[in-house]
């Protein structure tokens, strides 16, 4: 077995602009409506501390029932097809 990867500095995340991360946010909140919060980062390829605080301005986290621990636009932000969901 391989020993695991260690990110190097050429892997580190490079943090966008705040309103570019919320376009590409509710771009992808339109693909679908709910996300893992690792999925939005592999999506998106921001640090983990740029993501949470923008994500938590457009989206809010299920604490609980089906959709657990899935992020979805807040319902004030919801428009079009996301709002049907």
């Amino acid at each position: 077995d391989a020993p695991p990867r260690r990110r190097t500095n050429d892997d580190k995340r490079v943090a966008m602009e705040p309103t570019e991360l919320q376009a590409a946010l509710f771009r992808l909140f339109e693909r679908q409506p709910r996300w893992v919060f690792a999925q939005l980062q592999r999506e998106t390829e921001q640090p983990t501390a740029h993501l949470k605080t923008v994500l938590a301005e457009v989206a809010a986290q299920n604490k609980r029932g089906p959709y657990r621990d899935l992020w979805e636009l807040r319902p004030e932000l919801r428009t079009g097809a996301a709002a049907r969901q």
